[in-house]
């Protein structure tokens, strides 16, 4: 006697081939607006390619009448662990293929995994894929264009020679942003864009360093010069000595909070890049990003308490080679760099919150009325939204 699919238990799971990690799961959805308004859902464009491997499931799912609205939930702790193509153990078993575009090229890699029940399979691994990508590039390219136009302005004080490195990195790290969606679907590209972006953020790390230290040499010779003009010692050379320490000063500084803000957009575009969405390691990222941002603010800080100090001696007041405006000038500048390093590290952390909150909580999706819903940018959802 042929069974009735209606009588089939719901929800349906997707196990992996040893049983023991759900994939995925299908449930009914009795409320589907009001799941969209609870997460903030937006609908799919039907030309996004996302849909498109979604729409083998609404197929596979009426075979048990569904009612043509489910959730489609991935389980906390699921995302990150598959992000590895298929070189990873939980997609081992699995059947491999590629997912061909409406380009003709090579779009992705599928693991195929049948459900209990189901005579089709599901294209897991894509859908997965996709998810962690998609739903946090859009946030990252908003990211990138700011932290961009911030380092289009400081390479207005910089010498071209002197800063060839510099220059190269930060166009390279424009590359990777202006060509993320190509690089991230190409495997071999992505593995050799990952590989450079690795370099890049470690040699933007060690300028940091560089220039950091440079900072706080020129500023202790900043520091001496001053005190001997108060103490009433060769006053005009101290003088001009205060006025030349300064501008190499503000190049140290151009440099180091340009090599700051490669670094932080590089650590993002690595960890999206790479699919690291592992909790300890985002956990240390944030962490080390304070860290490693705390001794370039420490001499900023220094540098403006100097700049306060300047403005109320008068030999430097009415110096010809170094007159008050700009001092106070220097002053707003350094006050604006801070902010610049503060407004890195949120931009950066943030990105890193939403990752670790989509890998805690799992993700849902929503197939209802023929169309597909996700959660719009910054709508991750709770625990009791993954029931």
């Amino acid at each position: 006697m042929e069974e009735n699919n209606d009588s089939i238990q719901l929800p349906i799971e997707l196990k992996n081939p040893k049983g023991d990690k759900v994939l995925m799961k299908l449930t009914p959805e009795a409320d589907p607006d009001g799941l969209i308004s609870r997460l903030n859902m937006e609908k799919i464009p039907s030309d996004d390619s996302l849909n498109r491997i979604l729409g083998t499931i609404p197929s596979v799912a009426s075979a048990f009448a569904l009612s043509q609205s489910f959730r489609i939930i991935m389980p906390a702790g699921v995302l990150g662990n598959l992000m590895h193509l298929v070189k990873d153990p939980a997609m081992s078993g699995l059947l491999t293929t590629s997912v061909v575009g409406s380009s003709g090229g090579i779009v992705a890699t599928a693991g195929l995994a049948s459900m209990t029940g189901f005579v089709a399979p599901l294209v897991v691994w894509t859908i997965l894929a996709f998810l962690t990508g998609q739903f946090f590039l859009s946030h990252i390219e908003r990211n990138t264009r700011a932290i961009f136009e911030q380092l289009q302005k400081i390479l207005f004080f910089l010498v071209a020679r002197e800063e060839s490195d510099l220059r190269a990195r930060i166009e390279f790290l424009r590359y990777v942003s202006d060509n993320f969606r190509a690089l991230r679907e190409n495997s071999e590209m992505r593995i050799a864009t990952l590989t450079n972006l690795q370099k890049v953020n470690t040699e933007s790390l060690a300028s940091l360093k560089l220039w950091t230290y440079n900072i706080q040499n020129e500023l202790s010779d900043i520091t001496q010069s001053i005190d001997f003009v108060k103490s009433k010692k060769k006053i005009r050379d101290n003088v001009g000595k205060v006025a030349d320490s300064i501008e190499e000063t503000r190049r140290h500084t151009n440099r180091a909070v340009a090599s700051w803000q490669c670094y932080c957009l590089g650590i993002a575009l690595e960890i999206q890049l790479g699919y690291m969405f592992d909790l300890s390691l985002l956990t240390y990222t944030k962490k080390n990003l304070s860290r490693q941002s705390k001794d370039l603010k420490t001499e900023l800080q220094k540098a403006e308490n100097i700049w306060n100090d300047l403005k109320n001696i008068s030999y430097f007041n009415e110096s010809n080679k170094f007159k008050a405006g700009e001092l106070h000038a220097v002053g707003v500048e350094l006050a604006e760099f801070s902010t610049r390093i503060d407004n890195s590290i949120v931009s950066t952390k943030q990105y890193i919150d939403s990752l670790e909150n989509l890998e805690k909580n799992g993700a849902n999706l929503l197939y209802y009325n023929k169309s597909f819903y996700r959660p719009t940018q910054g709508a991750i959802p709770s625990g009791k939204d993954k029931i």
